[in-house]
């Protein structure tokens, strides 16, 4: 658990691992996970199961308002890439994601930030790409779920840490259907 957010003006909580320190996991589904040694997810001590309503419904977004700024995640993605010995020529096919999402209680502290590899899906219009991760889909539904108490907040963010491909499965929700598919 994180103090707080996982981060302050000073930079995100933690420590990050060594060069080539982390390696992925590979889902049954074939989906990539992070290494449970380098990021074991972490959570906001703020969010609980007892005040999901006053933290993570509440009007305004709770989301926005503990995201890290910019200069702090970019700074971190590089030295959390070669961690997982990632060449900083590849650092724009790859978002710094949080293992246990900020919609479930997560922080944004070293010990829950990822490197996720991005799948680029051609744009409409002036848009060139545009980034999809079946993780996004899993995190909204669950989020969801949530925040309608359909799933207690503790086991929602024990099921990302664990394996977010089979977090859906395993709170006992029925499968996302495919209205609910970005």
């Amino acid at each position: 658990m994180a103090d707080g957010h996982g981060w302050t003006d000073a930079g995100l909580e933690g420590t990050v691992p060594a060069p080539n320190s982390c390696h992925y996991r590979t889902a049954a589904d074939g989906a990539q996970l992070p290494d449970p040694a380098c990021d074991p997810g972490s959570t906001d001590s703020a969010v609980a199961d007892g005040n999901v309503d006053s933290t993570l419904g509440r009007s305004g977004g709770y989301t926005s308002s503990v995201r890290p700024p910019a200069a702090l995640s970019d700074t971190a993605k590089k030295k959390i890439l070669a961690a997982y010995g990632v060449p900083a020529s590849q650092s724009s096919e790859y978002e710094l994601d949080h293992l246990v999402p900020l919609c479930a209680g997560g922080a944004s502290s070293l010990a829950n930030l990822w490197p996720e590899s991005n799948v680029f899906l051609p744009g409409m219009g002036s848009e060139t790409s545009t980034v999809h991760n079946s993780k996004d889909q899993v995190e909204d539904y669950v989020c969801q779920a949530i925040r309608e108490h359909r799933v207690l907040l503790s086991a929602a963010q024990k099921a990302f840490a664990t394996d977010w491909t089979i977090a859906v499965q395993a709170l006992g929700l029925p499968p996302i259907p495919d209205n609910h598919k970005g």
